[in-house]
């Protein structure tokens, strides 16, 4: 099918010149639908990211984007590219920066750039990186603020576990899942912060109150 690509260079020691090479493949794809890339445990930085985020401004047909760059020395400059380059259209997102140079910056340039989107589906892979209370406070007033302007928000996925949020990280990420309406699927993984009983409480009880909000609403 000429409108789906999937590929998968998970662990191909890939650099910065092959991602220039996906990049100028993706540009003369402009009718893709779906896009599954898997780039996981290469050697791809900041450099390599924004040359495939350059491809990614031009396949604005895109609907469905699964692109996986953990494991990789990418930071909040190559992170910030590729989520700028998310076609408006794009409804299912699926972004992962596991284990990379994410901070803060990072985390910061995912709020403002997605919270301009229109996503029915959003997966975030962000464990294993150096992201605060800030960042998580960022990521949260981007893509689950309310905006009436936009499709809703319905799956959200999120995985923050082994960075440096404290008990407020958490809280304010399951105040704004658990305010948003529209959600009705919340998986949020905080595991290894340094979080007491309080916190992963917070979570789980948002993680509640959206489930129970599926029960009651019909899935998209």
């Amino acid at each position: 099918d000429p409108q789906q690509l999937h590929l998968n260079f998970k662990g191909s020691k890939l650099g910065d010149a092959d991602a220039a090479a996906i990049g100028r493949a993706l540009q003369s794809m402009p009718h893709l639908r779906t896009l599954e890339l898997d780039l996981g445990d290469n050697q791809i930085g900041d450099d390599g990211a924004s040359l495939i985020a350059a491809g990614l401004q031009q396949s604005t047909g895109l609907e469905v984007v699964r692109l996986r760059l953990s494991r990789n020395p990418v930071g909040a400059y190559g992170i910030k590219a590729i989520a700028a380059s998310i076609s408006a259209r794009v409804r299912c997102l699926e972004l992962a920066f596991a284990e990379t140079s994410a901070d803060d910056r990072a985390a910061r340039a995912l709020g403002n750039q997605l919270a301009s989107k229109r996503f029915w589906r959003l997966d975030l892979d962000l464990a294993g990186n150096r992201i605060t209370d800030g960042g998580a406070a960022k990521l949260a007033s981007g893509f689950l603020a309310e905006q009436s302007s936009r499709p809703i928000l319905v799956a959200l996925r999120l995985d923050l576990a082994r960075n440096q949020l404290t008990d407020f990280g958490a809280a304010t990420i399951a105040q704004a899942a658990a305010e948003k309406q529209s959600l009705v699927r919340f998986d949020a993984d905080v595991a290894g912060n340094r979080l007491t009983s309080r916190g992963e409480a917070a979570v789980a009880e948002a993680q509640g109150a959206v489930a129970r909000r599926r029960r009651l609403t019909p899935e998209r």
